[in-house]
């Protein structure tokens, strides 16, 4: 709950102060980034998650429909936006873990293999692969990010796994 102070500094940054609300973000910033630490238990991503937080709650801040409830607000963002991240986190560790499995020569502790092997990919298969693996996007929304359909997107995923199989494969042979 904000204060009757914080109130009028809120209702400022909803009409478009933003003065007003990097008054808030400063005000705010400790208790958003203890949130992210206490979920993360990292403080790189809680840092990052945390300034990712306070700018989408600019671009946002004229969806609060009650000022007294910003403390609120930007407090759930920034839990939501963590749980986002440690399920996108597992996601990944999970899908790496099954292209262990599928490239028997290639461990999750050989990055440079799998990075020399992403380098190599066109940019039209690497790009798709790094969206939605290492950025946790779903199929739709690299279909969305390309500009294509949902369809060509998992098309183009499929081939992707597929080049960048053959070339761990020829890495290692």
């Amino acid at each position: 709950m904000a204060g009757s102070r914080d109130v009028n500094v809120v209702n400022a940054a909803i009409a478009g102060d933003r003065a007003a609300y990097a008054n808030l973000a400063r005000k705010y910033a400790g208790r958003v980034y203890a949130v992210c630490l206490s979920i993360l238990q990292n403080r790189d991503d809680s840092q990052d998650i945390a300034q990712d937080v306070f700018l989408t709650g600019m671009r946002k801040i004229h969806t609060l429909r009650d000022a007294s409830q910003f403390t609120l607000w930007i407090t759930r963002m920034a839990e939501n936006r963590c749980r986002d991240h440690r399920r996108n986190q597992r996601r990944r560790n999970e899908l790496l873990h099954e292209r262990r499995i599928e490239l028997p020569q290639q461990s999750v502790t050989e990055g440079p293999d799998l990075s020399d092997a992403l380098s190599k990919l066109p940019e039209k298969f690497r790009t798709p692969l790094l969206l939605y693996y290492f950025d946790g996007q779903s199929s739709e929304n690299v279909a969305r990010a390309l500009d294509m359909s949902r369809a060509g997107a998992s098309t183009r995923l499929a081939r992707a796994r597929q080049a960048l199989r053959q070339i761990l494969e020829k890495n290692h042979e």
